[in-house]
C-alpha cells in the first residue's frame, strides 16, 4: 500500500510542472503515446529485473532501446519530446508500482496486468 501512495505522490509531482505550462497530453491512439508509454514500462521492468532477475534485464534493456529509437523518430520537436518525457516518467512510476504490488503484495491481478501491458509493448516490436 505504501508503494501505491508513493507512486501517486510521484505522479502528482510530475504532473504539476506540465499543468503549469499548459502542456497537453499526447493522443492515446498515437505513436508518440504508445512508444513513450512502452519506454516507461520497459524502464520500470528493467529496474525491477535488476533486483529480481538480473539475467532478464539485458533482454529488456535491448527492447527498451528499440522503443526509444522509435520514440525519437516520432518526437522530433521540443513540445513532443517534452510530452514524451513526461509520459515516460508517469508510466514508469505507475508500472513500478504495479510490479511492486505483483511481487511484494502477491497480487495476481497486478501481475496479470503488468504482463499484459509488457506484451503490448513487445508486440509493437513484432515480438510476443
Amino acid at each position: 500500500m505504501r508503494s501505491l501512495r508513493m507512486a501517486t505522490m510521484l505522479l502528482c509531482l510530475v504532473l504539476t510542472p506540465a499543468m503549469a505550462v499548459g502542456q497537453s497530453r499526447p493522443d492515446p491512439e498515437g505513436a508518440l503515446y504508445r512508444f513513450a508509454s512502452c519506454a516507461g514500462r520497459l524502464s520500470a521492468l528493467m529496474e525491477h529485473q535488476w533486483l529480481m532477475d538480473p539475467a532478464a534485464s539485458d533482454r529488456t534493456d535491448g527492447l527498451r532501446r528499440q522503443v526509444l529509437e522509435l520514440l525519437a523518430a516520432v518526437a522530433q520537436d521540443r513540445p513532443a519530446a517534452q510530452a514524451a518525457m513526461m509520459l515516460r516518467i508517469e508510466t514508469k512510476a505507475a508500472h513500478a508500482a504495479l510490479l511492486s504490488a505483483a511481487t511484494f503484495g502477491a497480487n495476481a491481478a497486478a501481475s496479470d496486468q503488468a504482463r499484459r501491458l509488457e506484451r503490448a509493448c513487445t508486440s509493437l516490436l513484432g515480438l510476443s
